[in-house]
């Protein structure tokens, strides 16, 4: 799973994996729970020195991205899908399908 992982990294250039990838999503969730498992000394009981650099290194997020983050993360990737497809980022609010995703990227340009 850490490949795939390293996968959506590559595709998104972020690991904030969404509800949307299931099984990347419950592993994702279980490396966390992972990560609170400590000894008395503060020391991680069920992930390896290793597999936290690694995760580290790929930008993993140890805490959990709260409904907004997610949300914005979810439309931050249909636009960079959308992106692949046709080239562009210029969306129009017309197509009913991609309405929700123009809606979006509108508010966050004039957000910025």
């Amino acid at each position: 799973m850490y490949g795939k992982l390293q996968g959506f990294k590559r595709h998104y250039n972020h690991c904030v994996v969404h509800h949307d990838s299931v099984s990347l999503f419950q592993w994702a969730s279980e490396q966390r729970k992972n990560h609170t498992f400590r000894d008395c000394d503060g020391v991680c009981t069920k992930l390896t020195a290793r597999q936290i650099t690694l995760l580290d290194e790929i930008g993993f997020r140890w805490n959990v991205p709260n409904k907004r983050e997610q949300r914005w993360f979810s439309m931050y990737n249909q636009l960079v899908d959308y992106k692949i497809v046709t080239g562009h980022c210029n969306l129009h609010n017309k197509k009913p399908n991609m309405k929700k995703l123009g809606c979006w990227v509108k508010k966050t340009k004039n957000f910025v």
